[in-house]
């Protein structure tokens, strides 16, 4: 058998060359995040948009049918100091378990913590208030979720 007949030793097909080679989900999930924050910080999105009516998620955001709010909290917060943290540990414990699961079921546990979180500080908000509550934002939800799936 020649050499180039051997699986090893072909050369690989040729691929378009992709946007940001090397780029994982983890890597755009966190530079999604850090845009936002960005945004928020220059004043392209302006404080009622970003925590209060139209990104953040809470029961008043869904009944007056802003269903997008249950995704789009995930990428907003408060300060840097947010954002630092949560990109940390979203980071730390991300990167394991994308390496553990893959790319796809990483961006699943990603959302769907995040969506689940978001229903569960909704729900209880509710009935330890008595009534609603202010609009949910921040990756917290995410994180746990992601470091519940690694552990």
């Amino acid at each position: 058998m020649a050499l180039d007949n051997r699986d090893y030793m072909r050369q690989p097909p040729d691929r378009p060359q992709r946007w940001l080679p090397g780029w994982t989900p983890l890597h755009w999930i966190i530079g999604l995040n850090i845009v936002v924050f960005a945004m928020q910080s220059l004043g392209m999105l302006s404080e009622a948009d970003a925590t209060g009516h139209k990104l953040g998620v809470s029961i008043q955001a869904l009944m007056e049918g802003r269903f997008w709010s249950i995704i789009t909290y995930m990428f907003v917060h408060d300060e840097p100091l947010h954002l630092i943290g949560n990109m940390l540990l979203i980071g730390f414990f991300g990167f394991r378990l994308q390496a553990l699961v893959g790319a796809r079921s990483f961006v699943l546990i990603y959302v769907v913590s995040g969506v689940v979180g978001a229903g569960l500080e909704m729900v209880i908000g509710y009935y330890a208030r008595g009534g609603g509550g202010p609009d949910i934002i921040g990756a917290s939800a995410c994180f746990c979720g992601v470091m519940m799936a690694y552990a």
